[in-house]
This record gives C-alpha cells, structure tokens and sequence, in this order.
C-alpha cells in the first residue's frame, strides 16, 4: 500500500522588474484591495451592530457585487479573496466570544478594525485568476480598472523561472501580491501543494492510496 500525501508549503520573493506603470497599477490595486476590505468590514460590522447577529460571506456579497466600485475595478475572483478575509477575521471574533460565555477566554473580544485609510492589502488570486508560463507568471489587469484609472497595459508578467514548482506532483494553489513598507515594494508569495509518498499513514493531510503501485 502506498500513500499520498499533501504538504502545503511556498514560495516568498521580493518582485523586481516591474516598470513604472506596473508598479503604479499594483499599488493602485491594492489600495483599493484595502478600500474593499474595509467596505465589506463596513457591512458585517453594521449588521452586528444592528441584529447582534453574524452577516456570511455569501450575504455580504450579494449585497457589494453590484454596488461596490471596488468590487468593480479589482479582478472578481481576487475581489473574493479580499472579501473571505473579512469573513475569516469575524468568525474568529466569534469564536472569542463563543469562549468567553464559556468561560475559556477572559480578554475583552472586539470586532475587527480597518485598515488604514491610506494604507494597502494584499492581492490574493486563486489558481483560476492567473497563468504560470515557461519563465514568468501572467496576471491580468481589468477592463473596468483600466477605463477607471487611465492605464493601458492589460496583464504584467512576474518573471519566474522555479522549475520544481511547475512539476506535476505540484499543484500551485494561489499568488499572493503583497504591498511591503506602505507599498514602496512587493513581495510575492506563492502557495503550492505537493504530494509526497509514503508506504505508511503518518498523520497530517491524508488524500488517497493506492494499491498496485511499483
């Protein structure tokens, strides 16, 4: 018998090479990145406040994904991205108060807070949202944000040259873009599985066996 196993791992790098433009659009992206964080922070908070009750990520969506423009401007699914971790941070603040009538956490549990209004947040896209070619990592920048904000440039390219990450045991699941020192740089990140074989269950993320393997 023959086990396979998924370790989650990554990859960090400062990103160089950018031009001027593609710098500008990044940090412009993550600007508003923060904005809608901030936005959706804005609904779940409010309707705490009023119900004492928790708004899911899904009602928050449906009430910002017509509206929002920067929901609009931003690519959709890394707009998503922003959104869960909104949901991520209150359901942790729920957890704490779960705890505390439960007499297991003693601290006060405040709702999450915003970000700052001239700061940034990060640019998270799933697998679906970009593209790993022979040496760099395509991204596209938005119709929407390119008419709002007056650039021309349609994708920028991350140099890329990691030949492990483009095996097939690898399974890379999302990009990480992350504005560092109020975004006067990036740092990339890239988050991958990889499968690992064993002849022995040895705990941790258990995917499949397989009988018959030579």
């Amino acid at each position: 018998m023959l086990y396979v196993r998924k370790m989650k791992k990554s990859l960090r790098q400062n990103l160089r090479g950018l031009t001027k433009q593609e710098y500008e659009i990044l940090k412009k992206m993550s600007h508003k990145s923060k904005d809608l964080y901030n936005e959706t922070l804005y609904e779940v908070r409010q309707f705490f406040f009023n119900n004492g009750e928790y708004l899911s990520y899904y009602d928050a969506y449906e009430r910002l994904k017509g509206e929002s423009e920067n929901y609009r401007v931003l690519p959709s699914q890394m707009a998503q991205q922003t959104m869960k971790h909104v949901d991520k941070a209150f359901k942790s603040f729920f957890n704490l108060i779960k705890k505390k009538r439960e007499g297991k956490y003693d601290a006060e549990a405040h709702p999450p807070r915003y970000l700052d209004k001239d700061g940034y947040f990060s640019l998270i896209y799933p697998n679906q949202s970009f593209q790993v070619k022979e040496d760099h990592i395509r991204i596209g920048v938005p119709k929407n944000f390119r008419e709002k904000y007056g650039y021309d440039k349609k994708e920028i390219r991350i140099d890329f040259t990691y030949e492990k990450l483009k095996q097939s045991h690898i399974d890379i699941k999302q990009l990480h873009i992350i504005p560092r020192a109020k975004a006067q740089y990036f740092e990339y990140r890239i988050i991958y599985e990889e499968e690992k074989k064993t002849n022995r269950y040895q705990g941790g993320y258990l995917v499949k066996y397989r009988f018959g393997v030579r």
